[in-house]
């Protein structure tokens, strides 16, 4: 996981730490100090926040919400992909289960 830690854009860690504060964005961006859509741009990669030094290292979780993202999947499609319902994608993704195996082959 350390490898796949060291790839993550400077959004993808926002996100990442965002998500262990049990944070919505715009909670996050009145901590940072900045308006909601100035923050999501972060995230989404559009602009760059001015430093993040922030390297979390990525939960299973964590990692495949951040691989269905660049996949371009929602949960539903990766839960059909690997034969688990959406809410299970979800709860996986908020590291509250672990559903590894099946997950892990489904986004390689």
């Amino acid at each position: 996981m350390s490898d796949a830690t060291k790839r993550l854009t400077a959004g993808e860690r926002l996100m990442i730490d965002r998500r262990r504060r049990g944070e919505t964005q715009a909670a996050a961006a009145k901590r940072h100090n900045v308006s909601r859509g100035h923050y999501a741009s972060w995230e989404l990669g559009r602009q760059d926040p001015p430093s993040v030094a922030l390297r979390p290292a990525l939960r299973l979780g964590e990692w495949c919400l951040v691989r269905r993202h660049r996949l371009g999947l929602t949960q539903a499609q990766l839960g059909e992909r690997v034969g688990l319902c959406r809410l299970t994608i979800k709860r996986m993704e908020r590291c509250e289960i672990d559903v590894a195996d099946k997950l892990v082959r489904a986004l390689g």
